[in-house]
């Protein structure tokens, strides 16, 4: 249970039913009451919301914590949600505003004055737009009466309006507002404001609001903010979004009040614990101790909020290039009764499909419902796999808590009575705002295995390539490097993940496949990666200065050399289980191995024969068949040629001496490849039947 605006009271009550009757839960039954986390105090619902708005000015390259933006909104500063949201940048230009009862209009306000003034009137007990001080509006602005049945329009405020009426009722000014042309439209109020252009006022169920209603058609907003529940319906959202507009649903905007709860609920069975065993002397001493942690509460509810809305934003451009999987998607787990696809007003197949002719693909509202849905998927495989009671997941349910719990009283954790569903909710989030939402459906098609089993091969892969290391680097390049070069960089991290997922759940057997991996290999990982570097030039062939030359081209983008080293070699760990599995096999060191086994990549134009299988639009299922087998028989065949060469050195050659000497003996063999590769990179119309031909002369390598 949790409170909303005004109940934190009916907290308390219900708190006290649960310790009269000495229920499990105590006061951590409905969070927000008297001795929960005060969510207006925290602001945490608008900072969230602003986590969400700050990344869409980011991916058209404004900082709004730095740059002028201006704001049209619904609330007033006595509200938790609006209240708090146009406090958390001084560069907000609030050129109008309305509430239940007043609208606000300041058609040119100074940011730093105005935002001092918003401030003032924070912190007046319900306060109203006609508290604020007119000396400090601009020219042409003012308050006047949402009731009222002429409002006289200033030249000024006409021109910031885009209108040429004089004067007009409260309603229609109401609507010229929700219609104007600003950066972002902030919704911190009660109400549906918007709704689409095939739906009428009745469809919407917000009878008091029908006079003010405007359709998605008439938004001219480049931004939309949505801290408030349901101000707009989700058709509207998604033809707002088919428009070129930028906007999630109110659930991801305003997740983080949601989030806070579920922490202090978390928190407080655990301190339950630490009260039994006298840790904690006293009641009091546990509130005191509660509310010392809700900074660092915050400040991961924040990081949440700013992974998710960077997850939709990966989804989003992903979908560009696989729209097709998006579509079988929607249409498998509807039909496994994931979702009602007509109570969430998803579109029909054929209209899903046609958002390939339009730029970004699936509209973010559509994402952020299957975000939410695919997470609840994963949460309950993952809950009732072996997964939840390994000691690797324990890391993740280490983490949910703030830093002085993890580092103060570890030992009692495991105690919680949660910490199953908190490990598999933690883990389902992570997996689906990285790798995104068709990430485990995908593996599913492809080899069969549970989503459980590649829920385990995914964190294996993401900590064998300290992918996290990876991510931090790319995040803090916010506002530095081009937000799309960042989803770039980070969606090509995920496609080397899911190679290394795909290999593992293709060539070993289920239960070969162990979370020890990580604790066995990590670090020999880390080592190949920083010798890769220096020897990927000899290794493969490249001209002298390469790779330092393509660090340089990164860090002309704002990218640091750590950052370019890493993506340089990026492309060459996709294979780290192929060679961890010859390692095992032949007992050879990993390093000489893994360099061999690139040198191998490289000197057969493996990754080129692989571009062309990709490339190809397999149009039957039987095409589709043969293009599988070519990629498996393209792996076997790699891995083949490289235990031959392993079995084939001599104990004082190098691997690169061996590999030389082995080729010498199949001098007549790559005469005859490399005429093939000619022919096929010269007749540009080649099929699946020339690739396969290339394919079996490697064979006679072996």
């Amino acid at each position: 249970m949790a409170a909303d605006k005004g109940t934190a009271a009916m907290s308390d009550a219900a708190n006290e039913v649960s310790e009269q009757y000495d229920f499990w839960l105590k006061d951590a039954f409905a969070s927000g009451g008297s001795q929960g986390y005060d969510h207006k105090k925290f602001g945490i619902t608008a900072k969230g919301a602003w986590e969400c708005i700050k990344r869409h000015f980011r991916e058209i390259g404004i900082d709004i914590q730095k740059e002028s933006v201006t704001v049209a909104g619904v609330g007033g500063m006595a509200g938790d949600v609006f209240g708090n949201g146009m406090l958390l940048s001084r560069k907000i230009k609030l050129v109008a505003a309305f509430d239940h009862m007043n609208i606000f209009m300041d058609p040119d306000p100074d940011p730093e004055k105005s935002f001092k003034e918003r401030q003032r009137l924070f912190n007046i007990p319900g306060c109203n737009w006609s508290d604020y001080n007119p000396v400090l509006i601009s020219q042409g602005g003012g308050v006047a009466s949402r009731r009222a049945k002429s409002i006289s329009i200033s030249p000024e405020m006409r021109e910031r309006l885009g209108i040429s009426d004089k004067s007009l009722s409260g309603e229609k000014l109401i609507r010229a507002i929700l219609k104007m042309q600003v950066d972002l439209l902030y919704f911190g109020g009660i109400g549906t404001y918007i709704r689409s252009s095939e739906e009428n006022n009745a469809d919407v169920g917000d009878k008091a609001n029908d006079p003010v209603r405007i359709t998605a058609k008439e938004l001219k907003t480049r931004v939309i903010g949505e801290g408030a529940n349901l101000a707009m319906t989700q058709r509207a959202r998604i033809e707002y979004a088919e428009n070129g507009g930028r906007l999630n649903t109110d659930s991801v905007d305003n997740s983080a009040g949601v989030d806070i709860s579920d922490h202090e609920v978390n928190i407080k069975i655990f301190l339950e614990i630490l009260l039994a065993k006298k840790e904690l002397k006293s009641r009091k001493e546990r509130n005191h101790f509660f509310a010392k942690l809700g900074p660092d509460v915050v400040k991961m509810v924040l990081e949440d909020n700013y992974y998710q809305s960077a997850g939709i934003s990966l989804d989003q451009k992903a979908s560009d290039k696989k729209l097709e999987l998006y579509h079988n998607y929607i249409q498998d787990m509807e039909a496994a009764e994931l979702f009602n696809r007509e109570v969430e007003d998803i579109p029909e197949n054929d209209k899903l499909l046609s958002y390939s002719e339009k730029p970004g693909c699936l509209p973010r509202p559509i994402l952020c419902l299957l975000f939410g849905y695919e997470k609840m998927r994963l949460s309950d495989a993952t809950l009732k796999s072996p997964i939840v009671d390994t000691t690797f997941a324990r890391r993740y349910f280490i983490s949910y808590f703030p830093p002085v719990i993890r580092h103060d009283h570890e030992a009692h954790l495991d105690e919680h009575r949660l910490k199953k569903e908190i490990i598999s909710t933690i883990i389902s989030n992570r997996i689906v705002n990285q790798a995104g939402i068709t990430f485990v459906y995908n593996m599913e098609k492809a080899t069969g295995a549970a989503p459980w089993e590649i829920v385990r091969a995914y964190l294996i892969a993401e900590n064998l390539l300290e992918a996290d290391n990876f991510r931090k680097m790319v995040h803090e390049l916010d506002n530095t490097a081009d937000a799309n070069l960042q989803t770039d960089m980070l969606l090509h991290m995920e496609d080397i993940i899911g190679k290394v997922v795909l290999w593992m759940l293709t060539h070993f057997a289920s239960d070969r496949i162990s979370f020890d991996f990580v604790n066995q290999y990590q670090q020999t990982i880390a080592r190949f990666q920083e010798d890769l570097f220096q020897k990927l030039e000899s290794i493969c062939s490249m001209e002298e200065g390469c790779v330092v030359e393509k660090v340089k081209e990164y860090e002309k983008q704002n990218i640091p050399s750590s950052l370019g080293s890493w993506l340089v070699i990026l492309p060459y760990l996709k294979d780290v289980m192929a060679i961890l599995a010859i390692k095992e096999e032949r007992h050879a060191e990993f390093i000489e191995t893994g360099n061999l086994f690139i040198l191998v990549t490289s000197y057969f134009e493996i990754d080129w024969i692989n571009s062309l299988l990709e490339q190809y639009a397999a149009t039957s299922v039987w095409e589709k068949i043969m293009r599988e087998n070519l990629y498996r028989e393209l792996e076997t065949h790699q891995s083949k040629f490289v235990m031959k060469v392993l079995e084939f050195k001599r104990k004082d050659e190098t691997m690169e001496q061996a590999f030389t000497n082995y080729m010498r003996e199949k001098e007549a063999l790559e005469k005859e490849y490399r005429r093939t590769i000619a022919n096929i990179k010269e007749d540009k119309s080649s099929n699946l039947m020339a690739v396969s031909v290339l394919i079996n002369q490697l064979e006679g390598f072996i």
